[in-house]
């Protein structure tokens, strides 16, 4: 990882291509702003002494951001992009997690994302509502895996008589499911048998070598072990103590017993919304390292920079690399392209 002391912020002060036309600062000043606030969770403050540390005393935190945000106009077709590729495969994983506003106007919010193997997508609201995840899979079809939030389940809630998306199914994340139990296991020694289960059925996905094989694995041996789960648990049911937590455990993997089960329907759907969460990582390290934003315009730059940072891991391309390429490409009026494409074209000039 990258300290401070290995940040260095490059300036220009007659540089070729700037971030906006009028504008003072360069295109690789820009390009490490947003990489030092975004990508290694280094704070405007913090920038703003490095930058008087080179000299430029005058440099401060509103100028910073007014440089970042300036990066919106070069990237904003690149997110809408990035988000119909994602929703262009049969899968999605879907989270959110908490995104303070540091004003006394604006309510705190929720940075919502969507992710798969072809991206990350952010979007930050000010509310924790179904109506999000509806209206950012709205012209969607396939799965979407995701965790217990009863916000997801108003996709197949039915409206004068008639369920709306009906082209999305819904998967739950076996990993939530089992944290209920591993909470409480120290109390309810039953629950060991539980956790087991789940250890088998992650030894099982294991075993696949291919989809194929795996769609036999999950009939043959996942099926019969779900099965037996499912009875243990409703047998538990009324002897468990509700103060323990045992119940509680029981009672959520019931309630979400449909969906659980999905993954043995079809191979495409993996047992954990993992995926998810790895890319909720990012955005939990920049919230306890600079406290969120200071504006929901501050929110919606912090949510249009992680989408490219964590898009551009997908495909083990260095951010800082693509961003600077993409915003020279941009300010010279040149065809700009997602991370995806970004990694097709690298490996299609790469030597056979």
């Amino acid at each position: 990882n990258k300290t401070e002391k290995d940040v260095v912020l490059i300036t220009a002060e007659y540089p070729e291509l700037r971030i906006a036309p009028g504008c003072g600062y360069s295109i690789d000043f820009a390009t490490a702003v947003i990489v030092n606030k975004f990508l290694y969770h280094l704070p405007y403050e913090r920038q703003a002494r490095e930058v008087a540390s080179l000299g430029l005393r005058n440099m401060s935190t509103q100028v910073l951001y007014n440089v970042a945000r300036l990066t919106d106009l070069h990237f904003e077709s690149i997110i809408e992009e990035i988000e119909n590729e994602i929703l262009s495969r049969s899968l999605v994983h879907a989270d959110e997690t908490t995104w303070p506003i540091n004003n006394k106007k604006d309510s705190d919010g929720y940075m919502w994302i969507i992710s798969n193997q072809l991206g990350s997508y952010y979007r930050f609201e000010p509310i924790r509502s179904g109506r999000v995840i509806k209206e950012t899979l709205a012209n969607y079809e396939g799965w979407l895996m995701m965790d217990g939030y009863s916000g997801y389940r108003q996709l197949k809630e039915k409206k004068d008589k008639e369920v709306l998306f009906l082209k999305i199914k819904l998967a739950h994340c076996h990993a939530h499911a089992r944290r209920y139990f591993k909470d409480v296991e120290e109390v309810n020694p039953e629950i060991k048998e539980y956790l087991e289960f789940y250890k088998e059925l992650s030894l099982y996905e294991k075993q696949a070598k291919d989809f194929e094989d795996l769609k036999i694995i999950r009939q043959t041996k996942s099926k019969p072990l779900i099965e037996k789960m499912h009875t243990g648990l409703l047998d538990q049911l009324p002897k468990s103590r509700a103060e323990l937590g045992f119940r509680k455990a029981i009672e959520y993997s019931l309630n979400q017993w449909p969906q659980i089960i999905k993954f043995l329907d079809d191979p495409v759907i993996p047992l954990t919304n993992n995926e998810a969460g790895r890319s909720i990582r990012q955005v939990v390290m920049g919230r306890k390292n600079f406290y969120g934003s200071r504006s929901i315009d501050g929110a919606d730059l912090a949510a249009m920079i992680y989408t490219i940072i964590e898009s551009c891991k997908k495909f083990e391309i260095d951010p800082r690399n693509y961003i600077l390429e993409t915003l020279k490409a941009s300010a010279a009026k040149q065809k700009t392209l997602t991370p995806y494409k970004f990694a097709l074209k690298l490996r299609s000039q790469r030597p056979a």
